[in-house]
């Protein structure tokens, strides 16, 4: 008998963001600031032995990473991206019909996983206005037996944030392991992360990335913090060599930089806010048009938008990419220029649509 896919891949299709050359791209919540040159010169002198094998644990930035936060160096493990993390989360910390919940509107890679690893997927909804029923969270996870709990906080697409009271509150009134993706957690402020309750909770799991606001979503670099049983189950469970040596040298070189990483974050979450701002007006100006704006924890906009698909294609055509989320658009905050433009584009086609009476 001939080999055929399992049905679990067939329907698959490969991760496609949008295609072409844009002049403004604020479709994947990256920075618009690249980090400085002088990374380069630290990357030259320190010379990674290119035909080695890398660290195998990312050492140096799981010590730097692990010092930010007060926690120990075999707390913390390094992958190829948060997204290699929650990959290993899902497939190797879980069995197939193991149960999964997740939270309605939340990062798509997380179900993606689910079906993959064959785990049950129990979705838990949102409240209308996107905010989360702690106590529905609570109520569903232990009802149905859960093992993983896991969404993200500051929440993507939504861009809201769950007060870290609530957190602990989460975390202690379940036996699931509770992971927490903190990848926009940067922007967000001190004291919101949930980083210090891993000393006081052995079912917390806690990523984080150098994606967002360390500028380097080039090098995919994340991190996992929790108990060292977890950590160590991590890996023993990752693939050997996992992060290569270019982007272990670099990002150990951002890591050791906290506060300039710290008022990029701030600079970059003023211009989130600014982008709402923006488009609060604009709702004010074509009423019916815009519905709910979050207000931003993160580093993008998120907003409700009547003729959202037309919409996006006529920024397109304007030669600028943002992110079509069914009847809603996220736009990553770029530099004023960036913000500017799109909020001008905006502006005119939704003029035109008036206009046209549509």
């Amino acid at each position: 008998m001939a080999y055929q896919l399992p049905k679990k891949v067939r329907a698959l299709i490969p991760y496609d963001p949008i295609s072409g050359s844009y002049q403004i791209r604020l479709d994947a919540n990256e920075s618009p600031y690249a980090p400085d040159g002088q990374l380069l010169e630290e990357l030259l002198k320190s010379s990674p032995a290119l035909n080695r094998y890398p660290d195998p644990y990312a050492t140096e930035c799981c010590a730097l990473f692990a010092r930010q936060f007060g926690l120990r160096q075999d707390q913390v493990v390094a992958g190829n991206g948060s997204d290699e993390l929650i990959s290993i989360i899902e497939g190797c910390l879980m069995e197939r019909e193991m149960t999964l919940c997740t939270l309605q509107y939340d990062f798509s890679m997380y179900s993606f996983y689910s079906a993959l690893a064959e785990l049950r997927h129990v979705l838990i909804p949102k409240n209308a206005d996107y905010s989360v029923d702690i106590d529905r969270v609570i109520g569903t996870v232990n009802r149905e037996g859960a093992d993983v709990l896991i969404f993200s906080n500051p929440c993507n697409p939504t861009s809201l944030l769950i007060g870290q009271d609530e957190i602990e509150r989460l975390v202690a009134s379940v036996g699931a392991l509770v992971v927490l993706d903190e990848a926009y957690m940067d922007f967000a402020g001190n004291g919101r992360s949930g980083m210090d309750l891993i000393a006081k909770y052995d079912n917390l799991l806690i990523l984080r990335t150098c994606s967002k606001a360390y500028g380097a979503a080039g090098l995919r670099m994340g991190f996992a913090a929790g108990n060292k049983t977890l950590i160590d189950a991590i890996k023993a469970a990752k693939s050997p060599y996992n992060v290569n040596a270019v982007t272990q040298a670099l990002c150990a070189s951002l890591l050791r930089e906290p506060d300039r990483i710290a008022q990029l974050s701030a600079a970059l979450h003023a211009r989130a806010e600014m982008l709402c701002a923006g488009i609060e007006a604009l709702k004010e100006r074509f009423p019916g048009r815009i519905g709910r704006v979050c207000g931003s924890s993160t580093n993008f906009a998120f907003f409700e938008l009547t003729g959202a698909k037309e919409v996006h294609e006529a920024l397109l055509r304007r030669s600028i990419a943002v992110r079509l989320m069914g009847d809603h658009l996220r736009i990553s905050a770029g530099t004023g220029e960036e913000n500017g433009a799109v909020l001008a584009a905006l502006e005119e086609i939704l003029q035109a649509k008036e206009a046209e009476g549509r």
